[in-house]
């Protein structure tokens, strides 16, 4: 707070110009003066636009996070649609081995299943690129949409037995 100094009926004109030189410093330059007020002021500005700053940046990632997870959102639904018109017709066929090649038109969706590892030559991902599939206990399910070129697939770890029953295979 500026203290105010009184000025006195008989006071002299250096007294009262010094009085009047200290208030109005005071009101300037002092711990409340215009200038700290104005600085504080700016200081309050500054951090509005950073805070404002901020919240555009976090804005602006959270709508690219949400676009992601729509995209994401979206090539699931479509991989599940796919899965699920491929099954719709039951198992094609079951893959022996490695080299089995399933001859399925590309207008029609399929189903195979196979056992075991390695790469499946006729099998080609996305890419073009023979899917390998890793681990000796594994039940794979390899398949394809109508009107697709590549085939997609799910592998399920687990102990699996393949036996042959009257000329065709069984699962123990």
């Amino acid at each position: 707070m500026i203290e105010l100094k009184n000025i006195n009926p008989n006071e002299s004109g250096l007294s009262v110009r010094g009085k009047l030189n200290n208030m109005f410093a005071s009101l300037i330059t002092g711990d409340e003066g215009v200038n700290k007020v104005w600085a504080k002021i700016q200081q309050i500005l500054n951090s509005q636009n950073s805070l404002e700053e901020l919240s555009e940046a976090q804005y602006e990632e959270l709508k690219d996070q949400v676009l992601k997870s729509f995209d994401y959102t979206d090539t699931t639904a479509n991989d599940l649609t796919n899965y699920i018109n491929a099954i719709n017709g039951g198992v094609a066929g079951f893959a022996e081995s490695t080299e089995y090649n399933p001859n399925i038109p590309e207008d029609k969706s399929a189903t195979i299943l196979a056992v075991g590892a390695g790469t499946y030559t006729y099998f080609k991902d996305s890419t073009g690129v023979a899917i390998t599939i890793e681990g000796d206990d594994t039940l794979t399910i390899f398949y394809k949409a109508a009107n697709s070129t590549y085939w997609q697939y799910k592998s399920i770890l687990g102990k699996i037995n393949i036996s042959e029953i009257d000329g065709g295979n069984a699962f123990d």
